[in-house]
This record gives C-alpha cells, sequence and structure tokens, in this order.
C-alpha cells in the first residue's frame, strides 16, 4: 500500500508518508532504533595504552615508553615514572642474540628494545623524574645509563656526547652535596657541546679542500680520516688542530689494520672501500690532513658553540626553578633497500625552542640536546650495516648452496667409501645454507617510540617562595616554590603538556599582587 511505513523489524530511516499521519509509528521505530543502537563512546587513549603496556610480549617495552609518554603528558608523574621504571629493567639489558639467530630472525620479531638514542631518553625522562621527586641518587644512576647507552653498540663503541646525560649528571651529583664531580660533569658536558659543534665545522672544512689527482686514493683517504674524526675529538674536543691529528693516527693504525687483517676485522667507519683503495690512500692522506688541520674553521660555528656553552653553564646554576622542556616532533624510523633491510632515520622538526615567560619576564632557554643529531649519528650507524649484511646473505645463499650441492655431486662420483661421506656432508651443508637463505628475513626493524621531540631545552629562574604564572608557548602554567628548595619540572611536547599546576607551596610566604614575585612573610 503506498505511503505505508514497513515494520519489519529494520533501522533504517522510514520513508515520510504520502497522506495521513504517522507520527506515532514512527516516534515508536525512532525510539526502538535508539534502543537498538545505543551512543558508544570514543575509546579512552590512556585506557587503551595501559592494556597494551600489561600484554607480556616482543613490543612491551614499546608499548610501556608509549604510556609513559602519554601519563607524563596527562600530568600523572607518578604512573609516567612507575612505567618507565618497567620499560628502562629490560632496556639496560644489551646482551647479543646469536649469530645463527641474528640471521635467521626477523628483526620485527625480536623483543624490542629500542635504538640508542631511545634508550637514551628513556633514561634521561625517568633521571629527571627522579631529580624533581628528590631522589638524585637514582638520578645519578640514570644519568649513567643514559651514557652509557649513547655509547653504541659493545661491537662499536663511542666516546658519549649526550649532553643531557652529563647535564643530569652535573645536577644529581649537586644535590648529593658532591660540588667537585659536579663541576667535572659540567666540564663534560661543555666538551661535549665543543664536539658536537666542532665535528660539523671540520666534517664541512674536509669535504672544502679539493680533491687529489687520484679519485680512489682521494677518497679512501678521506673515508678513513673522517672515520677517525670521533676519536680525534673525543681525545680534544676543544682543540680543532689536535683534533685533526688524533683523527690522522686513527686513520694511520685503521688503514694498517685492513692491509693486514681479514675484511670481517676492519672498522665499521671504512664501510665498503677495497683493499686496493686503502693501500694506495696513504699518499694521499698526508697531504689532505696537513690541508685539513691548516683549513680555517667557520666562525659562525665557533660563536654558536661558545654561545651555547654559556648559556648552558648559566642554567645549570643553583636555582629555585628549572625546566627541562621538550620540543618538536622527533625522529622516526623508515625502511629502504630491495629487502627493505635498510633502517633510515629521518630527522625531526620543530625543534627550535619555545617563547618562556615568568610572571611576563622572558626567560633564556638554553639548548640541552639535540634528539635528531643523536638518532642520526648514533642510531642508524650499526644497524645499516648489519642488515645491509644479512641482504646479501639470503641474496648469495642461492648460490653457495647450488655449489655446494654441485661439490657433493662430483663428490659421490668418485670411488671409495670416503667420497660418499665427504659427499654426504656437502650435500648437507647445502641444504643449511638453503634453508637459512629461505628464512632470512632482513627486512629492519622500523618499530619505534614515535613520541618523543626533537630537541631538549633547560629553563633556569630563580623567583622567590609562592605563586608565579608560567608561559611555555601558548601554555599557560601555576608554578608554586616552596620556602626553600628548587622545583624541577619536566615539560612534554605532547598535548596536554603536563600538570598546569605544580610545585611546592611555600608555608611561610604569602603571595604579593600580581605580577610582582612572592614576598616572604614576615
Amino acid at each position: 500500500m503506498s505511503g505505508n511505513i514497513s515494520m519489519s523489524g529494520s533501522c533504517k530511516e522510514p520513508r515520510p508518508a504520502t497522506r495521513g499521519g504517522y507520527v506515532g509509528p514512527v516516534l515508536l521505530l525512532l525510539a526502538a532504533c535508539a534502543h537498538q543502537a545505543p551512543h558508544t563512546p570514543p575509546p579512552d587513549p590512556l585506557v587503551e595504552a595501559r592494556a597494551a603496556a600489561a600484554i607480556a610480549d616482543k613490543d612491551q617495552v614499546l608499548d610501556q615508553l608509549r604510556l609513559a609518554s602519554q601519563t607524563l603528558a596527562a600530568g600523572n608523574d607518578e604512573e609516567a615514572d612507575r612505567t618507565l621504571r618497567a620499560a628502562v629493567q629490560e632496556m639496560q639489558d644489551f646482551a647479543a642474540d646469536g649469530e645463527f639467530a641474528a640471521f635467521v630472525v626477523s628483526e620485527r620479531s625480536k623483543q624490542w628494545k629500542g635504538e640508542p638514542w631511545e634508550k637514551a631518553m628513556a633514561f634521561l625522562q625517568l633521571g629527571f623524574l627522579r631529580l624533581a621527586d628528590g631522589d638524585p641518587g637514582n638520578a645519578l644512576a640514570m644519568s649513567k645509563s643514559a651514557l652509557l647507552a649513547d655509547t653504541g653498540s659493545r661491537q662499536e663503541r663511542w666516546g658519549s656526547d649526550l649532553i643531557a646525560g652529563f647535564a643530569l649528571q652535573s645536577l644529581a651529583l649537586a644535590d648529593l652535596g658532591d660540588s667537585a664531580d659536579a663541576a667535572a660533569a659540567l666540564e663534560r658536558a661543555i666538551d661535549a657541546a665543543w664536539a658536537r659543534g666542532l665535528s660539523d665545522a671540520l666534517t664541512r672544512s674536509l669535504a672544502a679542500i679539493p680533491p687529489g689527482d687520484d679519485p680512489a686514493a682521494d677518497h679512501a683517504a678521506r673515508t678513513l680520516l673522517l672515520g677517525g674524526l670521533p676519536a680525534g675529538i673525543a681525545a680534544h674536543p676543544r682543540d680543532p688542530a689536535a683534533a685533526v691529528a688524533g683523527a690522522r693516527s686513527w686513520a694511520t693504525d685503521a688503514r694498517m689494520t685492513a692491509l693486514d687483517g681479514p675484511r670481517k676485522a676492519w672498522p665499521p667507519a671504512l664501510g665498503d672501500l677495497k683493499r686496493s683503495a686503502v693501500r694506495v690512500a696513504f699518499e694521499a692522506m698526508e697531504p689532505l690532513a696537513v690541508a685539513w688541520a691548516k683549513a680555517p674553521i667557520d666562525p659562525a660555528i665557533l660563536a654558536r658553540i661558545e654561545s651555547d656553552q654559556a648559556e648552558l653553564r648559566a642554567a645549570l646554576r643553583p636555582s629555585s626553578l628549572l625546566l627541562v622542556i621538550e620540543a618538536g616532533v622527533g625522529p622516526t624510523k623508515q625502511s629502504r633497500g630491495k629487502y627493505d633491510e635498510q633502517l633510515v632515520i629521518v630527522p625531526g622538526s620543530g625543534g627550535r625552542a619555545p617563547p618562556v615567560r615568568l610572571d611576563g619576564a622572558p626567560l633564556l632557554p638554553a639548548p640541552l640536546e639535540d634528539v635528531s643529531f643523536q638518532a642520526t649519528t648514533r642510531g642508524g650507524r650499526r644497524v645499516d650495516a648489519f642488515l645491509a649484511g644479512k641482504a646479501v646473505f639470503e641474496d648469495a645463499s642461492l648460490g653457495v648452496g647450488y655449489a655446494l650441492a654441485q661439490a657433493g655431486n662430483l663428490a659421490s662420483w668418485s670411488e671409495g667409501q670416503q667420497s660418499d661421506e665427504v659427499a654426504a656432508v656437502l650435500w648437507i651443508a647445502a641444504g643449511v645454507v638453503w634453508l637459512a637463505g629461505a628464512i632470512s628475513s632482513p627486512a629492519a626493524d622500523t618499530r619505534q617510540w614515535g613520541l618523543l621531540p626533537d630537541s631538549l631545552w633547560l629553563v633556569r629562574a630563580d623567583p622567590g617562595p609562592g605563586v608565579h604564572a608560567l608561559e611555555v608557548g601558548d601554555r599557560h602554567y601555576t608554578v608554586e616554590i616552596p620556602d626553600r628548595g628548587r622545583v624541577v619540572r619536566y615539560l612534554p611536547a605532547l598535548d596536554p603538556g603536563g600538570a598546569n599546576r605544580f610545585g611546592t607551596p611555600c608555608v611561610h610566604c604569602e603571595p604579593a599582587p600580581s605580577p610582582a614575585l612572592a614576598i616572604p612573610a614576615q
């Protein structure tokens, strides 16, 4: 019948009647549909994150770090601290898998423990939370773990250039009353700041030197000298000429190692150099190193180093308020190559310091750490070389297996029981190689703690006891400064950026009329 409404149980929108009144049935149908399809609220991200972090699987550490980032952003420092503690217990284990297991097991199927910079950031965050909670002993322990993580793997160990690690160490030692070691840690933080800028400057100055007549020898010489630059700068972080001399010494030793030893013993920094190029590199390396030592350093880089280290010194002086501020979106991981075997670290963005104002007065943020720099100079080198080898292994396994099988066939045609035994051994070896090549999974592990910032900044202020207004970018906070002692606060870049009120209320003070600072009560 035209105009009738079907009541077959379907909750589709009813067709309008052409005539007559059907208001009652329509309302009943709509009420029934509303009852059948109740509105469900969107899932709570924190609830989902807690559920994921509670599952004991290969991604648990990563899920715990993601939960820590979210709880820190929500202002729940206690839960963030507790979650980070659980994560770092696993991340402090640097033991490697067996060689065969490392070849045949996919990187993505292993328990996630993070790249060096991810480990270092976990230790740093927990260390600053411990410092804020009045626990300098554990803050000191976390600073040492962060510095150890930054040195790389056991196979390729470098001196740490983690400025934030040394800064945290200096602050923790000062709180423990060890002023001499605190001052020494501060100088190591300054050394790290110098080393970072000097590495950039010397790399640019070497690239600016005109190439030699023999391209292969020139390329090998530059590779050797750049490979020795970290060692030279670690020994002489504030002296460019001495750093070049140290790089030259390392390059000379590495060249002899490459000429006299097997390729597996070569320093990883030599990359894919051929032995013939290494052999002729000496004649090109000597004049290149002399020219490098005499090359001028970009004055802008030196000025930036001086400015950064002066600001860091000022920020680490005793104060009543210390802020560690995240900025920007951190580095990310991507896979490239024929088998997705190459792990590529893409630097983050937006790491500039936000404007900071306390009671309307601007404060100067000091650069504390460049997370993207740490990721690209420590996070990718070891993994790239190892996983590229896995890809070569998979490519070569078919040919090697075939050669072994053919050798087995030839042995089986020979006369005698011994030949049959040799053939059996070769056939078994061929099968093992084919199997290993078939199940080898060289894809790089791109699982990542994607909630890290691009940089860290340190802000120091010395307001009197009482309540103060703090602005960090477009975020507003209320800070309570106690009668004595210091307030330390880690402010994440993730929204909403931590609790909007923090600190310790003062007892013997009363707030002065805004915008003046609080004045102690008489």
